[in-house]
C-alpha cells in the first residue's frame, strides 16, 4: 500500500544558509464510501453490509450527541473525538459573550497510537509521477 506524495517548494522558505525549504503533500486516489466499506467488511465477517451500515449511522449518531453534551468520545483503538469552539466575531466585553456568539470551530480527531502504528506499519511512500500525454 503506497501512499503517494508530491513535493513542494515553499514560498520564501529558505534556511538561514540560503537553502531552498521544501515540503509534501499527499495526493488522495479516491474517496471510499460507507457503502464500500460495508461491502467489503461483509467479506472480513458474517456482518451484512446492511448490517455494518446500520451500525455505524448509529454509532454517528451516539458521537454526535456526545460532543453536543460536551463529552469526548474515545473509541478504544481507533481514537478520540472532541469539539472546540470560537466566537463567531470580536468581542470586546467579556460579560457580553452569550452561547449565541459561540460556533463550533471544528469536530477533531486525535487517533490512538496503536491506529497510527498499523496505517505506519501498512504504508509505504511513494513519489507522485503524473501521466503526461503525448501531443502528435
Amino acid at each position: 500500500m503506497s501512499l503517494k506524495y508530491n513535493i513542494n517548494k515553499v514560498k520564501n522558505g529558505r534556511f538561514p544558509d540560503g537553502e531552498s525549504h521544501y515540503s509534501i503533500s499527499l495526493v488522495r486516489n479516491s474517496n471510499i464510501s460507507l457503502t464500500e466499506i460495508a461491502e467489503y467488511m461483509n467479506t472480513l465477517s458474517a456482518f451484512s453490509p446492511g448490517d455494518v451500515t446500520g451500525m455505524v449511522s448509529n454509532l454517528i449518531g451516539v458521537i454526535a450527541d456526545q460532543l453536543a453534551s460536551g463529552n469526548t468520545v474515545t473509541l478504544d483503538g481507533l481514537g478520540t473525538f472532541k469539539v472546540s469552539a470560537e466566537l463567531k466575531h470580536p468581542v470586546t466585553d467579556p460579560d457580553k459573550i452569550t452561547g449565541n456568539d459561540i460556533q463550533i470551530k471544528r469536530v477533531c480527531f486525535k487517533p490512538a497510537p496503536a491506529f497510527k502504528n498499523r496505517i505506519e506499519q501498512k504504508a509505504s511512500f511513494l513519489k507522485y509521477e503524473p501521466i503526461t500525454k503525448n501531443r502528435e
